[in-house]
C-alpha cells in the first residue's frame, strides 16, 4: 500500500490553492505527488493513504485544489475508493476531502 507522509515529502507548512500565490500549494501538490501515487493505485485494488499529520495546518483551498483539482483536471471517477485519508490532528480534514470530491465528481 502507498502512503503519503505530507509533512515528510512535502512540506509541514502546506500553503494556498495555486502555485503563483506562494510555495507548498495545493496545485503544486497534486501534479508532483498526488496524481503520481494516486495513478500507481487507480486500476488496482489498493488504496493511496494520505497522512495529513505532522503539519501546521490546511488551507481549505489547498485541500479543494487538491482534491477536487485531481477529479476536475483529469476527470479521475471514484477518488474516495481508491484513498484513505489519515488525520490524527484535525478530524475534520477527512471530511472536507469527502466533500470536494464528491462535489467535483458531479460536475464532470
Amino acid at each position: 500500500m502507498n502512503v503519503i507522509n505530507i509533512s515528510e515529502v512535502f512540506s509541514n507548512t502546506p500553503g494556498g490553492r495555486y502555485k503563483d500565490e506562494g510555495d507548498f500549494s495545493g496545485e503544486e501538490f497534486r501534479e508532483s505527488i498526488l496524481l503520481p501515487e494516486y495513478e500507481k493505485v487507480e486500476n488496482t485494488d489498493n488504496k493511496l493513504k494520505i497522512n495529513f499529520d505532522n503539519c501546521f495546518g490546511f488551507a481549505t483551498s489547498f485541500l479543494e485544489e487538491s482534491f477536487g483539482g485531481l477529479v476536475r483536471k483529469y476527470k479521475k471517477k471514484n477518488v474516495l475508493s481508491h484513498i484513505e485519508i489519515i488525520s490524527n490532528d484535525d478530524e475534520t480534514i477527512p471530511k472536507l476531502i469527502r466533500n470536494y470530491v464528491e462535489a467535483a465528481e458531479k460536475k464532470i
